[in-house]
Parts: C-alpha cells; structure tokens; sequence
C-alpha cells in the first residue's frame, strides 16, 4: 500500500469498502469482511486497485448481464472484471489521465 506521509505514523495496510444493496436483492454468496489479493501492476494511479478485488465484490452481488456503475473508475479495473462477469458497465472519470489509462485497459479486452 502506498502510504501519502510514511513519516508521520504506520503505514496503512487496509482500505474500507462500502457496500450498498438497493431493496431487497440478495446476495450471491456470503464471504469474509476481508479481502486478501495481490495487487496489480501500478498503471499510475495512486488509488488503483486490483481487478481481482473488484471481481470479487461484483461476484458477491452481480449476475451476468447486470448493470455496473463506477462514478469513480480511477484507472478502470471495473471494466475488466464487469467483462469476466459479462456485465454492462458505464465508468465514469473527470482527470483525462486516468481516463486515458482506463480507455487502453478497455481496448485491450478480447
């Protein structure tokens, strides 16, 4: 994990995660509140995270053909794991560099 100010305290070795459901929708499978994954080559994104981890939360609540929204998709690991789920996603970005890395991670899907 990156830490912003290493000298000024111990280095944060978690992140929180919310998790929303809308009405009464169940969930997939019921798993562990922490999530253990390698990360994933730093594309240049300080916040990045692994598309494994995004696959995971996705495989907790979506199904095949579900709609995804990521109004934050940083450098874009939504895409690659909503197209192993072979769900529709719609990620929006406003820093046109992280855009510009989530559109080549987009064009490199089969």
């Amino acid at each position: 994990m990156r830490a912003p100010w290493p000298d000024q305290g111990p280095q944060r070795k978690y992140e929180l995660v919310l998790f929303a459901v809308k009405g009464t929708r169940p969930t997939n499978r019921l798993a562990g509140d922490v999530i253990s994954c390698n990360s994933d080559p730093n594309l240049g994104h300080q916040a990045q995270k692994p598309v494994e981890l995004i696959y995971d939360l996705l495989n907790r609540s979506a199904h095949p053909g579900d709609k995804v929204l990521d109004p934050f998709c940083g450098s874009g690991p939504i895409f690659e794991a909503a197209h192993r789920m072979q769900c529709y996603v719609t990620g929006l970005e406003i820093d046109p560099q992280f855009y510009t890395i989530a559109y080549e991670r987009i064009s490199k899907l089969p």
